[in-house]
């Protein structure tokens, strides 16, 4: 028995990057979104979630593809290309870390009360914010991927279940196919441009090159089992967006409920314990809490490689001092992720001053267009070993994806600068 689970680990250990970055990634916004999308339009927009998945997975994998191209971190690599990057980087990055864990920290919360009510909420924010922290802090890279692969088996099986008991109980079954159409239906433009941007994050396709190092994949020689390893992430997260829309499609398409938030989610309670008991109601709350959970756990833990390495690069730090910055356990590495704890408890008493809100929204905005401008530049150049240098198809989906993404970010900002 023994020697069968240390096998069966092993073989989900090879994924361990790829399945951190996707029980990171898939967040309460990604939940909401997708019920609300089935909500409106069954599984009309479920093509949209395969072009989304399929624009991320190149993405991150030109993240992977860069970490392999040389020992240097990330923002290393980007410093490259002009230091002004990796400021414009370090301000994006102090900007989303700060308010990062108070919103995700409060939906937990909420999550939470979901399944005990009464739940003081500000006092069960605090606790989330500080266990996620402690969390963070106690491991190095191989205790961090075990847990944040235990959350991704726990959501993605959560949701499967709900999925199959919701299509089970459906009266007219043949909605799921009728609806599943390659089309975009009358009024639902801005949900396909949400959708599309939200699955698979931002920051996360980052993130992930700093795990892909941490995980050991130095050269080469690992590109394989890393675009194995992406693929594997996307693909569990394009079952979690099907699972959803499944769900969104059985029990809120055609109803006139609304799904417009993380509040409207706890209506979706009533119906799940009268068709199907308790079990699956609590099943169901204990999927959103542990994707937000883990999103929370994931981003803080990928914040602290990225913030405190901005910090090294900006200040010009030797590269072959870098795992004295971006090394868990290590001096600076805990400061980043004191401030990543502490950041969100004032903010939280100190009522989200617009600014910072305002901050958050934009530097999260550009942060994509950013990532994907430094991606052709440092791998398009020549002394990039060929078999990690973008590909002419690569090539035409990151300028797509700059078109897009660039686009959502101009028209975010002025939205929200003129509210």
């Amino acid at each position: 028995m023994g020697t069968t689970q240390a096998t069966w680990w092993q073989k989900v250990a090879l994924f361990g990057p790829g399945l951190a970055l996707a029980a990171t990634s898939v967040g309460a916004g990604d939940l909401v979104s997708t019920l609300e999308g089935a909500g409106s339009f069954g599984m009309g927009l479920v093509w949209i979630a395969v072009v989304g998945v399929v624009i991320k997975y190149v993405l991150t994998e030109a993240s992977g593809r860069l970490q392999l191209s040389s020992p240097t971190t990330l923002m290393a690599k980007i410093a490259s290309i002009h230091i002004g990057f990796a400021w414009l980087f370090l301000v994006a990055v102090v900007a989303m870390t700060t308010l990062y864990g108070a919103g995700l920290g409060s939906v937990a919360a909420l999550a939470l009360e979901m399944m005990i009510p009464g739940l003081p909420a500000v006092p069960t924010t605090i606790a989330i914010i500080l266990i996620s922290g402690a969390i963070v802090y106690v491991g190095k890279y191989d205790f961090f991927e075990k847990y944040m692969v235990g959350f991704s088996v726990v959501m993605f099986l959560g949701v499967v279940v709900i999925a199959i008991f919701a299509a089970g109980a459906m009266e007219e079954p043949a909605t799921i196919v009728e609806t599943l159409t390659i089309s975009i239906p009358g009024g639902s433009f801005p949900a396909a441009l949400a959708m599309i941007g939200g699955i698979g994050g931002s920051a996360t396709i980052a993130i992930y090159a700093y795990w892909v190092r941490d995980k050991g994949w130095t050269d080469i020689a690992y590109l394989t089992r890393m675009r194995k390893d992406a693929a594997v992430s996307y693909a569990a997260i394009l079952v979690f967006v099907l699972s959803l829309s499944t769900v969104g499609t059985a029990l809120v398409f055609g109803t006139g409920l609304t799904i417009s938030g993380n509040a409207e989610l706890e209506a979706l309670g009533a119906p799940l314990q009268e068709l199907f008991g308790q079990f699956v109601r609590v099943t169901f709350f204990v999927t959103f809490f542990v994707v937000v959970f883990s999103s929370i756990v994931g981003g803080f833990n990928g914040f602290c490689y990225m913030l405190a390495d901005c910090i090294r690069v900006v200040r010009r730090i030797p590269d072959d001092q870098a795992d004295e910055y971006i090394a868990p356990k290590r001096p600076f590495f805990t400061a980043v992720l004191a401030f990543q704890v502490l950041a969100p408890l004032v903010i939280m008493f100190a009522g989200r001053p617009v600014q910072l809100v305002l901050a958050y929204a934009i530097s999260g905005a550009f942060f994509l267009p950013l990532l994907v401008v430094a991606f052709l530049i440092l791998l398009g150049r020549r002394r990039v070993s060929p078999e990690l240098r973008n590909s002419k198809p690569v090539t035409v989906v990151l300028v797509m994806s700059l078109v897009l993404f660039g686009s959502l970010a101009i028209s975010q900002t002025v939205g929200q600068l003129a509210g």
